[in-house]
């Protein structure tokens, strides 16, 4: 008798077992067959998200193998959408040139706000920096190579973001050295020089140590922020410049 009770119990059990088994699988499966809830964002939000997708393919795969296809499906959006706020593939391109080319400017004014003084290792390093992230610095030499930075209608032309740092750092050199803060026009050649040798170092400096049988490290790349520096500050400190 008491094992015929067990054996019933223990047979309710396993049936509540499977119960609950089932259940779980049928709410499972209508899980699965639900779709996604759509994620609502602002406009500001949503073209914020398809820029950062694009930055990150192009400067993964390069602005030629890329297309508004890939955005869209790194970004989680529909084609459509990216189209909506971006028109083309080339206009989406642009985009993340100029914003590569306005968060630089930002970076650079802001800094210069709050300095009180300017040491050239601390801006070469800057500078440096701004180009290591290997996306902005492929983006920005494709930029360059296919001349969308360059013609009166470019954006650097009608901007002059170059110039507007340029007459902050003028403003704050004539606070730290006084008379002698460089003229404006070599000013300006130094800037070009730094930015130029940073941007190349950026995208050549592997290549480059690799031609002379090292390879790039951390040592190697100090050696150039400090070669780089003495170079600007030497010709600061030119007598009759």
């Amino acid at each position: 008798m008491a094992r015929r009770v067990q054996a019933a119990v223990a047979a309710i059990r396993a049936a509540r077992g499977q119960a609950r088994a089932a259940r779980s699988a049928a709410r499972a499966a209508v899980a699965a067959a639900t779709p996604p809830r759509r994620v609502r964002r602002s406009p500001e939000q949503a073209r914020a998200l398809i820029l950062a997708a694009a930055r990150a393919a192009i400067g993964e795969h390069g602005p030629d193998k890329v297309g508004l296809k890939q955005v869209a499906a790194r970004a989680g959006v529909s084609h459509a959408l990216v189209t909506h706020y971006y028109g083309s593939y080339d206009a989406l391109v642009d985009e993340v040139i100029w914003s590569e080319v306005r968060a630089f400017r930002a970076h650079i004014l802001g800094r210069l706000a709050g300095a009180t003084t300017l040491p050239l290792a601390e801006w070469v390093g800057v500078l440096v920096a701004q180009y290591a992230d290997p996306a902005r610095s492929r983006v920005l030499l494709w930029a360059i190579m296919t001349g969308r930075l360059t013609g009166p209608d470019a954006v650097p032309r009608r901007e002059q973001g170059l110039r507007q740092i340029a007459d902050v750092l003028a403003a704050r050199l004539r606070v730290v050295r006084g008379d002698q803060a460089p003229a404006r026009a070599e000013l300006e050649a130094l800037l070009v020089v730094a930015i130029s040798a940073a941007l190349g170092y950026a995208v050549a400096g592997e290549a480059l140590w690799g031609a002379l049988g090292h390879d790039r490290d951390g040592g190697r790349d100090a050696a150039f922020r400090d070669g780089l520096s003495a170079l600007l500050e030497r010709t600061l400190a030119t007598p009759g410049r």
